[in-house]
């Protein structure tokens, strides 16, 4: 499963809870979901009358399989602290996220006072990143204001109001390689074979391969593993 497949799978099952009402059966599994995660983040279990937004997030991210690469907390405020830690906080109110990624809120956001610096308030909220069109962001909330709480839709505006930063999973580093990527790495790794320096270009996305020039380096490699073998 690839990057871009890694994201989709975050962004289908946020997906799979919209419209999820506070006090629900529903409701009550995403919490329990979330308590599923052991050890609890800081030895506490969520209940069912707790603000559950980060607890959402949490949920989303266990049904995906992906809390190696995204905090699990639900506290916000604790998010932000585990995902500096992990590599994976964006402070800047402008940036621009992809699916997967999550959004932070600080209702106390003023752009009197964040104008023209980073909104550094204490984070109130939290959401899924579900698709960014132009200067739109969609986002998959739990815990949105309603009668009851639900999980729902918002839309925002890149470097709108009440952003208080982004949590970036790096899910590349847990996608899993095609075998034609396997080899590939191997065969630039061994000295041996012809223009090292071309073949890490591919790899890093700045030079696109052509078909036969895959061929013949996989040929190569499958050819000098064969020799290997026989001494």
């Amino acid at each position: 499963m690839n990057e871009a497949e890694l994201r989709n799978r975050v962004v289908t099952m946020a997906q799979s809870w919209l419209g999820v009402k506070e006090g629900s059966v529903q409701h009550q599994m995403i919490v329990d979901t979330y308590n599923t995660y052991l050890p609890h983040p800081r030895g506490y279990t969520v209940k069912y009358s707790d603000a559950w937004c980060a607890a959402f997030a949490g949920a989303v991210s266990i049904k995906a399989g992906v809390t190696q690469v995204v905090p699990i907390e639900c506290g916000c405020g604790e998010l932000i602290k585990l995902a500096q830690k992990m590599g994976a906080w964006v402070e800047d109110d402008k940036h621009v996220p992809q699916p997967g990624d999550f959004v932070l809120y600080d209702w106390q956001d003023d752009k009197k006072k964040y104008a023209s610096t980073d909104n550094k308030g204490t984070p109130d909220h939290v959401g899924v990143v579900e698709v960014v069109k132009g200067n739109v962001i969609t986002v998959i909330e739990g815990n949105m204001s309603g009668s009851p709480d639900y999980v729902g839709r918002r839309n925002l505006q890149v470097n709108g109001l009440y952003i208080r930063g982004f949590i970036c999973p790096k899910y590349a580093s847990i996608a899993a390689k095609s075998p034609q990527e396997v080899t590939v790495e191997n065969a630039v790794k061994d000295i041996g074979l012809s223009s090292p320096d071309y073949w890490m270009q591919v790899l890093e996305g700045k030079r696109t391969a052509s078909g036969a020039n895959i061929k013949s380096l996989m040929d190569k490699y499958h050819q000098a593993v064969s020799q290997a073998a026989k001494k």
